[in-house]
């Protein structure tokens, strides 16, 4: 889910994110949920860049996003599709995106529902999911696990030099909160090849695997399976991202 921050870089959003293997993705997804025909929900979708190619394999697409300026360039990527600007947690917000019979598949890619800070968060985003659901539909997302942010990420430090952007990354992890910061400074270059600085600040919070699949079940979701980072077995000892499937009766 993209918060606030995200308006100061949205627009070298993608820049940044070269290195995601979008296509890899959608076939992980298409692996799990068959996409061809479906009625999908992307959950903060960003700047669309899953919906596009969800789009491309025949999926009906629809996304919302916290951030406008991320909207605005997910419906320039996606024009056939319906953007909205949301809160995955207030109910209101999906009355914009409802769809007769309901959706196929809801889901959140790239650690979205990490940015959720409390417990409660994350189940009325779940219950929220489940009423957009038709029966038998699935709710699919991923998150970074506890290992990830605190042993990968947490108190180290990155930088990429590109050759119209780059950025530093400090990150620092609060054990008692569970929470990892992330200090971003990104440097994009302008039209006059000048550079324009941006500052963000950003806060992922760790949650354990067992207590996200209870609060599914507190939501509705009957049959829950979890899954190792794009794989079709369980996730391992020291996994760092862990995919999450509920399925609606």
């Amino acid at each position: 889910m993209a918060t606030d921050n995200y308006r100061g870089f949205a627009s070298i959003y993608d820049a940044l994110m070269y290195d995601v293997d979008y296509q890899g993705l959608v076939d992980y997804i298409d692996g799990l949920v068959p996409v061809a025909g479906a009625k999908v929900l992307d959950l903060g979708c960003g700047t669309g860049s899953v919906m596009a190619i969800l789009e491309s394999r025949g999926a009906t697409v629809r996304g919302m996003d916290l951030s406008r300026d991320m909207t605005a360039l997910a419906a320039a990527k996606c024009p056939g599709s319906l953007v909205v600007t949301g809160d995955m947690r207030l109910r209101e917000s999906y009355l914009q995106l409802l769809v007769e019979g309901g959706y196929d598949l809801v889901l959140s890619m790239l650690d979205c529902l990490n940015y959720l800070p409390e417990e409660q968060d994350l189940l009325v985003t779940f219950q929220n999911a489940y009423e957009a659901l038709a029966p038998g539909g699935h709710l699919l997302f991923d998150m970074n696990t506890e290992y990830k942010l605190s042993q990968v990420l947490g108190d180290n430090f990155y930088y990429d030099l590109g050759e119209d952007e780059c950025y530093l990354w400090e990150n620092e992890y609060d054990p008692d909160r569970g929470v990892c910061r992330f200090d971003l400074t990104f440097f994009a270059k302008e039209t006059d090849g000048r550079y324009s600085r941006i500052d963000e600040v950003h806060r992922e919070y760790a949650y354990n695997t067992d207590r996200v699949v209870e609060l599914l079940r507190q939501a509705g979701f009957a049959l829950v399976t979890t899954y190792g980072d794009r794989q079709m077995s369980a996730p391992r000892e020291r996994e760092e991202r862990v995919f999450f499937l509920a399925r609606k009766q």
